[in-house]
């Protein structure tokens, strides 16, 4: 059994470093923090058993967020006797996903099986409803909630201690990290909920925490949280009014993205920052904002 946390890496669309679920042993059991799509759930066992646990020896599921792509695996988990832990606004949609699966479907038709899976719904008795800004134990490790609104509205961050390091597991609001290229700093900006100011105040929160190490779903562990939240910020700013301003936002913004993945010396063209899908997604969530008049 490790000692440590860690990642899983979920292998999402067979390419890994493009998902990862965290990993924090308890005297409990392991807990785990975003369980991925359900379409990743043999991976998750798979990672799981070379830790050395089972799946049905988790104590408990830390939601950062009710993104398919974090959470879709979460109604299997339950329908184990696994307790789910999720923000107040997200709660609704996990007791009854058909709302958020067929939302879904409208933007990615018959490959949704194939992304992200089916949620199941997670009884009502399994469902622990976050209290903001309130810190809750599992197994003697200690949890402080944090509301880090702007990638979503139901999206928080866990602040918690281990081996005398402060770990703080960020879902998206810290954006995406690639560890061999850490300069680089992408972030995924979906409909319907984007809103940058809300999301500068959640770095400005997440900066305030002063923890060791984010955990990063997208993907990876950032031993310099201050330079990357810092990144991000300046990321986020020129992502948003690119989009905002480009007389053809596909090819402005995907080129946009690019020379800054060329700059930080990123080789891999199929990042999953940088694929047809994200750039597409990031550019709605943009223009979204825009005609709700969020800036």
């Amino acid at each position: 059994m490790t000692a440590g946390v860690s990642p899983i890496d979920l292998h999402w669309l067979d390419r890994p470093g493009a998902i990862s679920s965290w990993v924090i042993p308890t005297q409990q059991g392991p807990v785990l923090i975003d369980p991925g799509p359900a379409s990743t759930l043999p991976a998750l066992r798979q990672g799981l058993n070379d830790l050395g646990w089972g799946v049905e020896e988790l104590a408990g599921v830390l939601l950062t967020h009710i993104h398919l792509d974090h959470a879709a695996a979460a109604g299997d988990l339950a329908a184990l006797n696994i307790p789910v832990h999720v923000h107040p606004v997200g709660q609704r949609h996990l007791v009854d996903p058909s709302r958020l699966m067929a939302s879904a479907h409208k933007i990615y038709g018959d490959q949704l099986p194939y992304l992200f899976g089916t949620m199941r719904p997670v009884p009502e008795n399994l469902l622990h409803v976050l209290k903001l800004s309130a810190t809750f134990t599992i197994g003697g490790v200690s949890f402080k909630v944090h509301e880090t609104l702007g990638h979503a509205k139901h999206h928080v961050a866990y602040e918690f201690q281990h081996d005398d390091t402060r770990y703080l597991a960020t879902g998206d609001a810290a954006g995406g990290f690639v560890a061999e290229a850490p300069t680089f700093a992408p972030a995924q900006l979906p409909p319907p909920d984007l809103d940058l100011m809300a999301w500068c105040n959640s770095i400005d929160l997440m900066e305030h925490l002063e923890a060791d190490q984010l955990l990063v779903a997208h993907f990876g562990a950032c031993a310099d949280p201050k330079a990357h939240l810092h990144r991000l910020r300046d990321s986020l700013h020129r992502q948003y009014h690119c989009i905002r301003q480009a007389s053809d936002p596909f090819q402005d913004y995907r080129h946009m993205l690019e020379m800054e993945a060329i700059a930080a010396r990123m080789d891999d063209p199929e990042c999953m920052h940088l694929r047809q899908a994200a750039v597409e997604m990031n550019i709605s969530g943009v223009q979204h904002a825009e005609r709700k008049g969020s800036r």
